[in-house]
């Protein structure tokens, strides 16, 4: 046991070394690393072949092999057979040329005038009486005419014309001769095969035959272990995706394509609606590795229990990790990628039902136990959804064991989630709403050595925060990030909390009076990076991190600028000396503390505190930042600015109104 738990603690170092290294080889080509997953994808795919190893026609099948699904396949031999039989029963259509009727009854007549092309004919006629020749052709003109209405097909001209023999030797008592030269002339076929109507017929029987369907059921034993491939059993393997034919290959590349659609699909609207910055390699990394998770498990579960897929430990994850766009987004794809995989459409409204009951149970998330609670929620929705699938489609059958799983599968995920979170928190540096909340813990040792170390940018940071807070509700950003990053924004002013005026004690000495301007600025500048590297250290959420890199921008330290042009007069000083290193805030979150922070400290120092001197000092300060281009990547909207600047005045106003004064402080 022992042992076990040494390995995984080596493997989870292994992940975070390698997301490590991909950060500093790979932080700047995100689709390098896109492609690396869509990789990923393509692998996944190929467990079909791992599972169950490619066979062809008279191979030996190497173990037992058993249908890992139950599919309905068409069973081309048999179909093949009966579309034969029938085809060999096939009558053709034919077609009676009556014009051939008329044209021997003309022919009649010539042979009976002194025309006739057999000459011994109209002899033997011209020796009977006219009235026994009349007599003769009548009856001759009505086998014609009868006969030739049925139709003669050439097949039957040779028995037509004993017939016809007969009938003149034994009922019109001609002569043998006699009649043989009738029937050679007079018997000829008129009945032909129509060769468009009988093609048309034939398709549409073909057409009507219907293939033959059988059933194969999860767990049937296809073949057994050294026996040969048939025709036939190769008909079933090629119907589960056993086999490597063209039919199977285009089937596997057309899943790897909508697959890859699915996940590009997936990046592109986080991007454009999503509240999270995809660019972000922590975040990019996040996103990609819980689509890969999706796929992984929906496709080796499909080959166990589809209703055992433990889909909803994700969406558990990503609810906890992001906010509502980014969550529906994802989980949207996961729901979308598990229809595909699990092959149930029963699947996905579940899944609808628990990406509803996920978002209202953990919308409020307190503790860890509020997981088991949605999770026990979950499980008495899932038995009234499967009884309404039961009875709404009857031709569906869910048996006992499938169903004990779908039951108990939201209770699985919700343990596994409550175990993922903390690792997933730690491996991609991002925070859950109960990290979050720990870290807003005032006994927090980070917050305790503030307290003691630097009390004044403590109580700053509690105002920033208030400030942030509030104004991240007004313009839809996230206040639980903007609440944590104020809180730890100045956490780097530790190092050297005595060189922070709002550290200094009343009538206490000023330490930069007694340094240059450039030795100043450079004590001032590097609070943001000691900050950082403090929080690294700590191992904090990234884009809290980020917040406090980012929360000065650029931007100018006037004081000492102006201090240093004031001792030199006549010496041109680079303003780049007295600006903070960066960068910019690439978040709305990272501006909005910048600004809390800026309105923060001009407005302490007012003496004349009114509602219209707080207004004029907050629109001063964000169009300050905003000329300097401190906001050019935040992604703030000018309406957003103006919702956060009335935020920031009605806070100020609420906070730093004048107070009635105390009697002892009349006298």
């Amino acid at each position: 046991m022992k042992k076990e738990f040494t390995d995984y603690k080596n493997l989870y170092k292994y992940f975070k070394k390698f997301k490590t290294e991909i950060s500093k080889n790979l932080k700047h080509n995100l689709l390098l690393i896109l492609v690396l997953f869509l990789l990923g994808d393509l692998l996944v795919l190929t467990l079909d072949f791992i599972f169950i190893p490619p066979l062809k026609i008279n191979n030996i099948a190497p173990k037992d092999i058993i249908a890992l699904r139950t599919v309905i396949y068409r069973d081309e031999t048999e179909t093949e057979r009966i579309k034969n039989l029938l085809l060999s029963q096939f009558k053709p259509i034919y077609t009676v040329d009556q014009n051939i009727t008329i044209k021997m009854l003309s022919k009649l007549s010539e042979l009976f005038s002194q025309n006739s092309e057999h000459p011994e004919v109209y002899s033997y006629i011209s020796r009977l009486q006219l009235s026994t020749v009349n007599t003769l052709r009548k009856k001759i003109e009505s086998w014609i005419i009868e006969n030739y209405s049925k139709g003669i097909k050439e097949e039957e001209i040779g028995t037509k014309k004993q017939e016809f023999i007969r009938f003149l030797v034994y009922e019109l008592r001609l002569p043998q001769d006699i009649s043989k030269k009738l029937s050679d002339t007079l018997i000829v076929p008129n009945m032909f095969i129509d060769i468009k109507e009988t093609e048309n017929k034939k398709a549409e029987l073909i057409k009507s035959i219907k293939p033959i369907e059988r059933i194969i059921s999860k767990g049937e034993i296809i073949l057994k272990k050294g026996e040969k491939v048939t025709k036939e059993k190769f008909q079933i393997l090629e119907a589960l995706g056993y086999t490597l034919s063209p039919k199977n290959i285009l089937r596997f590349l057309s899943l790897f394509l909508l697959t890859a659609f699915l996940h590009l699909s997936l990046i592109a609207l986080i991007f454009y609606f999503g509240q999270v910055n995809v660019k972000d390699l922590n975040i990019f990394l996040f996103i990609n590795t819980i689509f890969l998770s999706g796929l992984i498990i929906s496709k080796v579960f499909s080959f166990y229990s589809i209703y055992l897929a433990p889909i909803n430990t994700l969406l558990f994850i990503v609810l906890s990790l992001t906010d509502f766009p980014d969550y529906a987004i994802l989980s949207l794809s996961l729901i979308l990628l598990s229809s595909i995989f699990l092959r149930s459409f029963i699947i996905p409204i579940l899944l609808i039902f628990d990406f509803v009951f996920i978002y209202r149970g953990l919308r409020r998330l307190e503790d860890r136990v509020t997981y088991l609670k949605t999770s026990f929620v979950l499980t008495f929705l899932r038995i009234f959804a499967i009884l309404l699938i039961k009875y709404a489609y009857q031709e569906v059958y869910i048996n006992l064991s499938d169903s004990i799983y779908s039951v108990i599968n939201p209770i699985i995920s919700g343990i596994l989630a409550i175990g993922l979170i903390p690792i997933i928190e730690d491996l991609f540096r991002l925070a859950s709403p109960l990290k979050l909340f720990e870290l807003t813990n005032p006994n927090h040792p980070l917050l305790r050595e503030l307290i003691m170390e630097a009390p004044g940018t403590y109580y700053h940071s509690l105002i920033v925060g208030n400030l942030a807070e509030r104004a991240a509700e007004a313009s839809g950003a996230s206040q639980k990030i903007v609440r944590i990053a104020s809180l730890y924004h100045d956490i780097g002013k530790m190092k050297r909390p005595q060189y922070f005026i709002e550290n200094l004690l009343p009538n206490q000495k000023n330490p930069h009076d007694d340094l240059s301007p450039y030795l100043s600025a450079i004590i001032i500048k590097s609070h943001p990076k000691d900050g950082a590297e403090i929080l690294n250290k700590h191992k904090f959420p990234k884009n809290i991190i980020d917040i406090v890199e980012q929360h000065h921008g650029t931007s100018l330290l006037s004081y000492f600028y102006m201090k240093q042009k004031q001792l030199n007069p006549n010496q041109l000083v680079p303003e780049l000396d007295f600006r903070y290193p960066g960068p910019k805030p690439k978040s709305k979150e990272a501006a909005i503390v910048m600004l809390a922070d800026s309105v923060e400290a001009a407005t302490r120092s007012l003496k004349n505190i009114t509602p219209e001197n707080i207004e004029k000092v907050v629109r001063d300060v964000i169009r300050e930042k905003l000329n300097d281009g401190q906001l050019e990547n935040s992604r703030l909207t000018l309406e957003e600015l103006e919702k956060i600047s009335q935020s920031f005045i009605k806070t100020l106003i609420e906070v730093r109104h004048p107070r009635v004064p105390y009697p002892h402080e009349m006298k």
